[in-house]
């Protein structure tokens, strides 16, 4: 049973004043670019409300909106209401008071959200002392319970950490706990769950289902991931170029999609879950088995081991990997796994306390900077979050620039030709490409972030969840470029994800992580339908249920499609 609107949403538009449009925004007369136009929401008591559309298409900006958080140049009409009160007329410390207390928000970038320069405990701890006035003793009581909720075991420890120490999953697991331990009224979840493996997410999502019960709070979910609507929302609205195109209940729109665009979304995800359930006619296995090309990259026997609250833990033990020229190695497994610090021994961002790495048949040589810098040239990194990857400072034209600078063009008018055709090879506009980084989406930074890596010609990519923060559309489109561009180049790739769907479409061979172990290594046919490990056949059977859900209780009508 549901209540009446925590969160009402009456005509709302915003625009910005800029000179140029962006590829999803609407250019008015007076130079504006109208982001969001006409939306109307409400987002009842007692349910989740999942909005759902593409990268750019005003989602975020929807969310930043209703907290009053947008920027100057965002000029904003229409209304919004948190339990009837208009938030537009609020002053500063009515509006502090609100956020947190009776509107809390999980926002997409966790590294960006959280502060660096505070410990998980403050941070964790000050909201509820501000805004639920407890004691530090009690609201450090509720913050490991908050935690413990959802899936940090050690609990303990990880509050004296400072989040750089923390993987991705690891840093949006405590932005979620931070936000539900005070209990507001109306959480706005943006991207929630684009870091977490498929078991944490359904852990979260689960966490969403009974706050929404014992609390009867009204849940705004924003995500591109269909699988997180389907199991968690009531309702769902689409949303493209900054306008709704469909609202309703979840089975009703995507079991009879009326909107093209609708029917795209629901094709691309069966597209990409396809992928886990039988592989494509020329699969990368084969192909793997087929050529015999040298070893790109060599690793023997990785260690990683790290100092923290007076005792070792070892995050990489005993990693072997060989990647062959041409090839993609996917790496999967649970938030924590390790998965990222693996990456960044690779790309030379970090050291191991054992083993030894060989790239073109050469060892690795950590402590010399520069047979260091030139041996780890050759390899380049999409990082998971484009936030802090990408310098604010620059525009994305300067920073496409300057990898191409560094390999030795020196002629501008050349590399500007050279970013422009990677800016649109990643599917962006080129009237966009000398804007910065904030003026962009979450999703569409990260696709600037794959263009940079590729503009040094690397031997080597680590895509480090590449495509997590992507629409399920554009992530079947960055995979297959990824994959031509691999073909064409013989560039070889470590492809790092939980999604387990995302990784079989791309690789030759997959390993699959546990807390700091290969636990299995095969090729992708071998492992998608023959593994050994009870952790690969646990990935493997909530794959497959998802896969389930999506195709049997969303898509029955046969006019779907692409």
């Amino acid at each position: 049973m549901t209540l009446g609107p925590a969160l009402s949403l009456a005509g709302l538009t915003v625009s910005y004043a800029t000179a140029t449009a962006t590829a999803t925004a609407t250019a008015t007369a007076t130079g504006r670019a109208v982001a969001v136009e006409g939306v109307t929401l409400d987002v009842l008591r007692g349910e989740v409300l999942a909005l759902v559309g593409e990268s750019g298409s005003g989602k975020s900006t929807i969310a930043l909106a209703a907290l009053q958080l947008l920027p100057p140049s965002a000029t904003i009409s229409g209304r919004i209401s948190v339990d009837g009160v208009d938030t537009a007329g609020l002053p500063r410390k009515a509006l502090n008071r609100l956020r947190g207390a009776r509107i809390g928000m999980i926002f997409q970038g966790s590294m960006s959200s959280l502060n660096p320069v505070l410990t998980i405990a403050r941070q964790m701890t000050e909201g509820l002392v501000a805004h639920r006035g407890a004691t530090r003793e009690a609201a450090r009581i509720k913050a490991l319970a908050a935690l413990a909720d959802v899936g940090i075991a050690d609990a303990e420890r990880v509050m004296t950490q400072y989040p750089h120490q923390l993987s991705g999953g690891m840093q949006q697991r405590v932005m979620i706990a931070a936000v539900l331990a005070l209990e507001p009224d109306v959480v706005i979840a943006d991207e929630p769950t684009t870091a977490l493996d498929v078991a944490m997410r359904d852990r979260v999502l689960d966490l969403f289902g009974a706050m929404k019960q014992r609390n009867r709070c009204a849940i705004l979910l924003i995500t591109h991931d269909l699988d997180v609507v389907t199991r968690a929302a009531d309702r769902v609205a689409v949303i493209q170029a900054g306008r709704i195109v469909e609202y309703g209940e979840v089975r009703s729109i995507f079991s009879k999609p009326r909107h093209g665009y609708s029917r795209r979304l629901l094709a691309a995800r069966l597209a990409l879950d396809t992928a886990t359930r039988s592989l494509q006619a020329d699969p990368a296995g084969d192909r793997a088995a087929q050529e015999d090309h040298a070893p790109q990259l060599v690793l023997s026997d990785i260690g990683r081991r790290f100092s923290a609250w007076r005792r070792q833990i070892d995050a990489l033990t005993e990693i072997s990997l060989v990647l062959r020229r041409g090839e993609t190695l996917g790496i999967v497994g649970e938030s924590g796994a390790g998965k990222t610090t693996l990456a960044r021994i690779v790309v030379g961002l970090d050291c191991p306390t054992a083993g030894r790495i060989f790239i073109s048949g050469e060892e690795a040589r950590y402590r010399l900077f520069l047979s260091r810098r030139r041996q780890f040239r050759q390899c380049q990194m999409i990082f998971q979050d484009p936030n802090s990857s990408l310098n604010p400072r620059l525009t994305v034209a300067r920073q496409l620039g300057e990898p191409l600078f560094a390999s030795g063009v020196r002629d501008w008018g050349e590399i500007r030709v050279r970013a422009v055709e990677l800016f649109q090879q990643v599917g962006l506009d080129a009237a966009d490409i000398d804007r910065y980084p904030h003026e962009f989406s979450g999703g569409q930074r990260q696709r600037i972030a794959i263009a940079r890596a590729l503009a040094a010609n690397p031997q080597v990519i680590v895509a480090d969840e590449p495509v997590s923060s992507l629409e399920t559309v554009i992530q079947v489109q960055i995979l297959d470029l990824l994959k031509d561009i691999g073909r064409r180049s013989h560039i070889s790739y470590v492809f790092i994800s939980h999604n387990l769907a995302a990784v079989t479409r791309i690789s030759d061979t997959i390993a699959v992580m546990q807390q700091g172990r290969i636990v299995e290594l095969a090729p992708a046919r071998q492992l998608i339908t023959h593994p050994s490990h009870p952790y690969t056949r646990a990935l493997l059977d909530a794959t497959q249920r998802r896969h389930e859900r999506t195709a049997t209780g969303l898509v029955a009508d046969k006019t779907l499609g692409p």
